[in-house]
């Protein structure tokens, strides 16, 4: 995740060098860059500083919608951001916030999953402003057995749904915690 981190870094700040402002393009070169918090480590930050002498200013976020206001509202001053797809960056684009990034200065491009970069066209035609930094999907796991042993029931057979056997109440005749307990309550379950 190190390596990927700073070689994601040396690749951005390569390609927005050429796009810095005349009056940035002095020896002490900064990239400005804002991310969600915990992304990259500040030691990672140093040793990109160490290997390719341009400092990076690292600020970090925690909503989407607080990224928004800056880039939307007024000139944030940030050369790189990590908004999520969609809606975020989808509705940035149509903003025009956003520069075309010069693919020539990414090397490492060609090893971006094929797949990945195809479902971001429909917000960026050509991946021409936009490309993925990281990719996933939020689960939930859990104990089957004690979720059961709770819940007092059967199952839910619905495949479609199998979060159901968690979030759902099983009968009027238990006690079934609030919803903003849930979170608590999968976790007592486990």
């Amino acid at each position: 995740m190190r390596l990927i981190a700073l070689s994601f870094l040396f690749a951005l700040s390569s390609a927005l060098c050429g796009a810095l402002p005349a009056w940035a393009a002095t020896p002490a070169q900064t990239v400005n860059v804002y991310n969600w918090s915990d992304y990259i480590a500040p030691k990672v930050l140093e040793q990109f500083r160490t290997e390719t002498g341009i400092r990076v200013q690292y600020d970090t976020y925690d909503a989407n919608e607080v990224l928004e206001s800056k880039l939307l509202v007024s000139g944030s001053g940030y050369d790189v951001v990590f908004p999520t797809a969609r809606p975020f960056a989808d509705r940035h684009l149509r903003h025009g916030v956003y520069l075309a990034l010069d693919t020539k200065q990414l090397p490492n491009l060609k090893n971006l999953d094929p797949a990945i970069l195809h479902s971001l066209v429909d917000i960026d035609p050509g991946n021409r402003h936009v490309l993925p930094y990281t990719w996933g999907t939020t689960g939930i796991g859990y104990n089957r057995a004690k979720v059961l042993q709770r819940r007092g029931t059967k199952p839910h057979t619905n495949v479609s749904t199998p979060t159901s056997n968690i979030f759902t109440p099983p009968s009027t005749s238990m006690t079934w915690p609030a919803a903003t307990s849930a979170s608590r309550w999968v976790t007592q379950a486990m």
